[in-house]
């Protein structure tokens, strides 16, 4: 049998779905359990899903990874056209589902995406593990433009 793996974007009926794989990458990074997380996590994404455009891939209709951006409207400036950007703030892959493309297929998804939707830039912060598959889709490497202050 051959697995269907569908990329679609997310719907607000997805909610519980991208919390669920969000709640498996923290599990896998050692994040401590939190009762009601499912219920939290679904209430933000979908209050702000109109700035959080989100894709699911599916397997069989299951969902295996997910991809979220935040887009960010620039505001104007004098002889400027309006401007957008994104950040991708989550990608994850289900463990058993990795190494078969699936990253590559969300973020071409997305690439798309964000040139139909005039976005003139997408950024991330890539981790050890990761930062191939991005190099590999056209993402540089040069880590010093992105800087970060945490209060």
């Amino acid at each position: 049998m051959v697995d269907t793996i569908r990329v679609r974007v997310a719907e607000a009926a997805d909610a519980a779905a991208v919390a669920r794989l969000q709640q498996a990458m923290d599990r896998e990074l050692g994040a401590a359990e939190e009762a009601g997380f499912i219920d939290r996590f679904a209430e933000v994404w979908l209050a702000d899903l109109d700035r959080r455009p989100t894709w699911l891939a599916e397997r069989d209709g299951q969902p295996i990874g997910v991809l979220v951006l935040v887009v960010v409207d620039n505001l104007p400036r004098p002889g400027q056209p309006l401007r957008r950007w994104a950040h991708v703030s989550l990608v994850f892959v289900d463990k058993a589902a990795r190494n078969a493309g699936i990253g590559r297929l969300l973020l071409d998804e997305v690439l798309a995406w964000a040139a139909a939707n005039n976005v003139n830039r997408v950024q991330l912060n890539a981790n050890r593990n990761s930062a191939r598959l991005y190099q590999r889709t056209g993402f540089d490497s040069a880590p010093a433009r992105l800087m970060e202050l945490r209060l």
